[in-house]
Formats: C-alpha cells, sequence, structure tokens
C-alpha cells in the first residue's frame, strides 16, 4: 500500500513539473569563439554563427543547435593554405530556466558531435555547458545571450581539444 501511494504521489509531482506545451523556439546567433588550451597555440579568437531550436516543458526545455565556428590562424603557414580553421558543431541537451518576469536565465548542459577539421572530414564528440539568459521583447521575439564551453575528444596525449563560445542571437516562438 506504502508503495501504492508513492507511486501516485511521485506520478502527480512528476506529471504536473513536466507538462509538455506546445511552446517551441528558433534562435539565429552569432558571436565570438575563442580557442582554449592547445588551440589558443595555433589559432586567435574568431567568430561564428548558428541556429538553435528549444522545445519547452514549463521551466525545462529540450535544445538542439548547429554552430558554425571560425578561428582564425595565427601564422599564414598552415598545411591547406587556409586563414580560418573551422569546428562544426551539432549539440543537443536540456536546458533548465530559472523563471523571473521579463529575463529568464538559464543553464544547460549537452552532448554533442564535432566536425573539427573538414580537410580529412575528423568527427569528434564532446560535451558542452552553458549559461546564458532571455530577454522578452514581446510574445514572438526574445534577445539570447549564452556562453558555453566545449570540450571534445581528440587522439592523441592529451586526449581533448576545447573551445568557448560567446552567442547573441534573436529568438522567435511559435506553436505547432
Amino acid at each position: 500500500m506504502k508503495k501504492n501511494i508513492f507511486f501516485l504521489f511521485v506520478l502527480f509531482v512528476f506529471s504536473n513539473a513536466f507538462t509538455q506545451s506546445k511552446e517551441f523556439s528558433l534562435t539565429l546567433n552569432t558571436g565570438t569563439s575563442i580557442p582554449g588550451s592547445d588551440l589558443s597555440y595555433f589559432y586567435n579568437v574568431g567568430f561564428n554563427f548558428g541556429l538553435d531550436f528549444q522545445n519547452y516543458y514549463k521551466l525545462w526545455s529540450i535544445y538542439a543547435e548547429c554552430n558554425g565556428n571560425f578561428f582564425k590562424v595565427k601564422n599564414e603557414f598552415s598545411y591547406n593554405d587556409s586563414k580560418y580553421k573551422e569546428i562544426l558543431e551539432f549539440t543537443a541537451g536540456p536546458r533548465y530556466y530559472i523563471d523571473f518576469k521579463n529575463v529568464h536565465p538559464f543553464l544547460d548542459l549537452g552532448v554533442g558531435i564535432y566536425f573539427a577539421d573538414f580537410s580529412d572530414m575528423s568527427v569528434r564528440a564532446g560535451l558542452n555547458a552553458g549559461i546564458g539568459t532571455v530577454i522578452n521583447l514581446d510574445k514572438k521575439f526574445d534577445i539570447m545571450l549564452k556562453a558555453k564551453y566545449h570540450p571534445y575528444y581528440v587522439s592523441g596525449q592529451k586526449g581533448y581539444d576545447d573551445y568557448f563560445g560567446i552567442y547573441a542571437g534573436v529568438k522567435y516562438n511559435f506553436d505547432l
């Protein structure tokens, strides 16, 4: 009997906390990419742009995003004669919002795949963690500001490379 009451209580709590809403958003963002650790030896600060899609569940959302990051090469000698190193990222995960009236800070944590070099099409697995905020403009449009840390696996002694992304974008809210 105690197990049944506990089960019903848990079901009630979680059914109210995670009621699915029909609200979605799409954010077009741009910003700065900052190389971390070993990447900073070869590359300067670069730029990024991408899309962020969200499906909301009250104070939680599930996000999926795609960003292109372009780091400037520090010297003109590069093996592929490019002035930029590209990292294309596809990431997804949960995002938790702290709800205030017109400003909504959030924390997110995700996993992703990173195309670290287009010349040999190397695919890397990695993680990302970030903080940010959404500033309400009106019912359909918001401003999103976020910063994320991206460590991803590479073979070798160290085992990973990393970079930071700082993003700002316009978010469009819609229902399906």
